[in-house]
């Protein structure tokens, strides 16, 4: 997850210095919390949301995979264990290979 983290940062950073934002500003393009962009930028998150990436990648030009560089092993790892919410009920949700 460190290594995911890392390149979230190093790809935040870069977005932000070629478009000329501000944590802020981009932290309000993705819609997602200074704070958390802010911890993103500055290498101190050390947990981060399914939907947090998303946002970023939507609000920008960084792709999925730029961020999971490592491949589906990497992939597999970080979302084996996503925990869906829906209408306020929770569904744990297990990542296997297909044959």
């Amino acid at each position: 997850m460190r290594n995911v983290l890392g390149r979230l940062r190093n790809l935040v950073n870069e977005e932000m210095i070629e478009n000329n934002l501000t944590i802020k500003e981009f932290s309000l393009r993705c819609g997602i919390s200074y704070n958390e962009m802010r911890n993103i930028a500055n290498g101190q998150a050390i947990d981060i949301k399914v939907s947090t990436i998303e946002k970023i990648c939507e609000n920008s030009h960084i792709e999925m995979w730029d961020i999971f560089d490592d491949g589906i092993i990497e992939f597999e790892r970080v979302f084996n264990r996503l925990i869906l919410l829906y209408k306020s009920e929770r569904y744990s949700l297990t990542l296997n290979k297909y044959r």
